[in-house]
C-alpha cells in the first residue's frame, strides 16, 4: 500500500494544462546520472517531468553540492526563469531514466496566460515550493544532524514509501545516502552516523539501498526537535 498522507501538488493536478503544454513541447529522455541542465545555462525552456526523478542542486563556495529538492513525475522545472535574459540558478541531474517535455519559454508564458485556471495553479505550486524552502531554511539553521535525516526520511516515506506486511514503511527510492546527505546539508559520514543512531533506537533499518521506517511517529517527532 502506498503512502500518500501529504500529497504534493504537481502539474498533473491540471490535466488540461498538462495536455496543452505537452503538445507545445518536445519530448526528451535522459539516462540515469546524466546532466539535464547546469547552473548558469541560458533558461530558454520549461520542463515537465513525465517520468522519473531528478535532483536539483546548487554548488556552494567550497565546492559542496547542496540539494534543493528532488522532483518526480508531474513536476515543473525552470518555471521561474522564463524571460529572455534568465539563466539557470541550479543544476539538475537525472536520478533515474528521465523523460521530460521541454516547452519553449515563450510558449509556456502564452499558455499560462491564456489558459483558464493556469495562473492560480501556478500560484499554488509556487506557494508550496516557497513553504518547503522556508521549512528547509529553518531546518538547516536550527536542527541537528539526526533531526535533518529524520525529516528527509519522512519526506521520502511520503513520496516513495510502501507499507509491507509487518506495517513498516519501505522506501525503495532512487535517492542514495549521499543524496540524502546533500539534501540535508550534511556530510555522508554524518548521515551514516545518524542512521546508526536511528537503527539503535529501532526506528529505522537499511536493506541494501532501501530504507525501512519501523516507527514513523517517533521519526516525525524527532524531526521537529
Amino acid at each position: 500500500m502506498l503512502i500518500d498522507d501529504r500529497p504534493r501538488l504537481t502539474i498533473n493536478s491540471v490535466p488540461e494544462l498538462l495536455d496543452e503544454l505537452a503538445t507545445a513541447g518536445r519530448r526528451r529522455t535522459y539516462p540515469r546520472g546524466s546532466l539535464v541542465f547546469a547552473e548558469g545555462d541560458e533558461a530558454h525552456e520549461v520542463m515537465i517531468v513525465r517520468d522519473g526523478s531528478v535532483k536539483v542542486f546548487v554548488t556552494s563556495a567550497d565546492g559542496r553540492q547542496v540539494v534543493i529538492d528532488v522532483f518526480d513525475t508531474g513536476a515543473l522545472l525552470g518555471e521561474l526563469a522564463t524571460d529572455a535574459t534568465s539563466r539557470r540558478s541550479a543544476t539538475a541531474v537525472a536520478l533515474t531514466r528521465l523523460e521530460v517535455v521541454a516547452v519553449p519559454a515563450g510558449e509556456f508564458r502564452r499558455i499560462v496566460r491564456d489558459h483558464d485556471g493556469a495562473a492560480l495553479a501556478m500560484v499554488e505550486l509556487l506557494t508550496q515550493r516557497l513553504r518547503a524552502a522556508a521549512h528547509r531554511h529553518v531546518e538547516l539553521g536550527a536542527a541537528d544532524a539526526v533531526a535533518r535525516v529524520c525529516s528527509r526520511l519522512d519526506d521520502m516515506a511520503t513520496r516513495y514509501g510502501v507499507i509491507d506486511h509487518d506495517g513498516n514503511v519501505v522506501i525503495d527510492a532512487p535517492v542514495t545516502q549521499l543524496d540524502v546527505a546533500q539534501w540535508a546539508g550534511l556530510s555522508r559520514e554524518a548521515v551514516v552516523k545518524a542512521l546508526r543512531s536511528l537503527r539503535a533506537l529501532g526506528w529505522v533499518d537499511v536493506r541494501g539501498r532501501a530504507f525501512v521506517i519501523r516507527d514513523r511517529h517517533a521519526l516525525r517527532r524527532r524531526a521537529t526537535q
